[in-house]
């Protein structure tokens, strides 16, 4: 009896606990869990030393187990190696294992907005990218971030004048990171919203739209060139943060343009003379460029000579009229009334060879104009 009653005993001390730990080894299989140390919870930018750690419990892992870090649906690594586009982002990972758990670590770079988004660390079976997932767990890193310039925004066409037909179609285009949390992006002539993230349309060939593509918002709108009156147009993207960024805004530029045939225009742009004869120029400047964009007329849209090497004024004449004037360009400017001014430079010599005639105008606050070249010879040209 008293035999009986000890080998009841140490049944229940050990045998029992050793079946019902063998039978959660069957049960429960292989159990993962993320987790990133509370320290390094919010990393600021250009921080280091940040890494995500992965802990892999299992009682039995497969013999061909493999280990992947997956950031927003790309594989980052396989076991310690980094995929060959990542390795700019992330300096290393790393593995370690202490009885039946698994320490399993990426470890980033200097921190930027580019390591925002869902780390998924997961556990598999099979031979290299073949494998079948046994188990994984995720997590969501979202840095506070501000895009940083000067490439963020970024407008298109950049720079200036930029040279356009009337009654073409230019495309404006305003991208930046997205930042978190995310910015605000909108176009803009002046005071006027051309285009904001809300708004999103599309027809046959010409589309306005707002969409985030690879982690960049970008605005695209076709603005319409419709008349000289849009010569010297300037238009912004403005990027302006929120949240605790909200005071923080930037800003770049397209522009101003320079709608052709709105700019004067010099003929001839070649003159040979002999010495002893006048030259004489012609600079038309459309009338449809004085008219500002609110309809008034520019009285400052005069037409100005200068020459180089600079020439004394007892040389020259200046005449300046209004009247039709053919132009080589299509729609509503061929056969414009235009101001025309004449340059009559008197008596030259062999000083002027290679002088270089200028016209110009203020055409919607905006300094364009043309030139000429002017050949003298010691001789009469032929005919």
């Amino acid at each position: 009896m008293e035999y009986s009653k000890r080998l009841s005993s140490f049944l229940r001390r050990n045998l029992i606990p050793t079946l019902l730990w063998l039978q959660a080894a069957l049960v429960l299989g292989t159990q993962i869990k993320v987790s990133i140390d509370t320290p390094t919870l919010s990393p600021s930018l250009g921080s280091t030393n940040y890494q995500l750690k992965c802990e892999i419990f299992s009682f039995q892992f497969p013999s061909n187990r493999k280990l992947v870090w997956i950031k927003d649906d790309q594989v980052v690594s396989w076991n310690t190696r980094i995929q060959e586009r990542f390795q700019v982002d992330f300096d290393e990972v790393t593995e370690s294992q202490i009885a039946n758990t698994i320490s399993y670590e990426l470890k980033f770079g200097a921190v930027t907005g580019m390591h925002n988004g869902s780390y998924k660390c997961l556990v598999a079976n099979g031979a290299s990218t073949h494998y079948t997932a046994l188990a994984s767990a995720s997590i969501q890193l979202q840095i506070p971030y501000f895009p940083p310039g000067p490439w963020n925004p970024q407008c298109s066409p950049s720079g200036g004048p930029i040279l356009i037909p009337d009654f073409e179609t230019l495309h404006l285009s305003c991208t930046s990171e997205t930042g978190y949390p995310e910015v605000s992006l909108s176009l803009q002539e002046g005071h006027n919203m051309l285009l904001s993230p809300l708004l999103q349309t599309e027809t046959d060939t010409i589309w306005s739209s707002s969409k985030i593509v690879k982690d960049r918002r970008e605005l695209v709108y076709p603005f319409n060139v419709t008349s000289c009156a849009h010569n010297g147009a300037t238009f912004e993207c403005v990027m302006t943060g929120t949240g605790q960024f909200s005071n923080m805004v930037r800003k770049c530029t397209i522009g101003p343009l320079d709608v052709l045939p709105c700019r004067p225009q010099i003929i001839p742009h070649t003159l040979r003379r002999s010495v002893g004869q006048d030259a004489l120029f012609t600079c038309a400047l459309p009338t449809t460029s004085t008219i500002n964009r609110n309809g008034t007329i520019n009285t400052n849209s005069t037409i100005n000579w200068f020459t180089y090497p600079a020439t004394p004024s007892s040389r020259y004449e200046i005449n300046t009229t209004t009247k039709y004037v053919p132009t080589n360009t299509t729609g509503a400017s061929k056969n414009t009334t235009s101001y025309v001014s004449t340059f009559m430079l008197k008596y030259l010599t062999l000083f002027d060879d290679w002088k270089k005639i200028h016209c110009w105008a203020k055409v919607q606050g905006v300094n364009i104009g043309d030139s000429a070249t002017l050949s003298v010879t010691s001789h009469m040209p032929f005919p």
